[in-house]
């Protein structure tokens, strides 16, 4: 893969709060604009389409849940190489441990802070030059 100048963070969540959170918190990282989807087949649509360099995905999502989309992304050759940090409130150590079986690259757990998030979409965008 490609190095790329700047990412698209892709954020998954049914939370309209959370996503302006998440663009809230990366707002200063000039390099890094955040997309934004509120269901799993929205996300799919875009993911297959835009390719973005990180997908936050939130565990409890309308319809497919996030850890089927998270198995779905990984799957198909368009998309498995995403990096997937899930960010949910399920943070318990099995959920942590099947979310990682199936692909997720890290997890961060609401409720959480702007540095931790940034911290881990940082350290998890290692196309990107930033």
């Amino acid at each position: 893969m490609a190095r790329k100048w700047s990412a698209d963070v892709l954020v998954i969540d049914d939370d309209p709060i959370i996503r302006t959170l998440v663009m809230k918190y990366l707002a200063n990282e000039e390099r890094v604009s955040v997309s934004e989807a509120s269901n799993g087949k929205s996300a799919l649509k875009y993911a297959k389409k835009h390719i973005p360099d990180l997908i936050l995905l939130d565990w409890r999502l309308p319809g497919i849940q996030g850890v089927d989309l998270l198995v779905e992304l990984k799957s198909m050759k368009k998309t498995h190489e995403i990096p997937v940090v899930m960010l949910t409130r399920k943070s318990k150590v099995k959920d942590m441990e099947r979310a990682f079986a199936h692909g997720a690259e890290n997890f961060i757990a609401k409720p959480f802070s702007g540095l931790e998030l940034k911290r881990k979409v940082l350290e998890n965008l290692p196309n990107v030059i930033l």
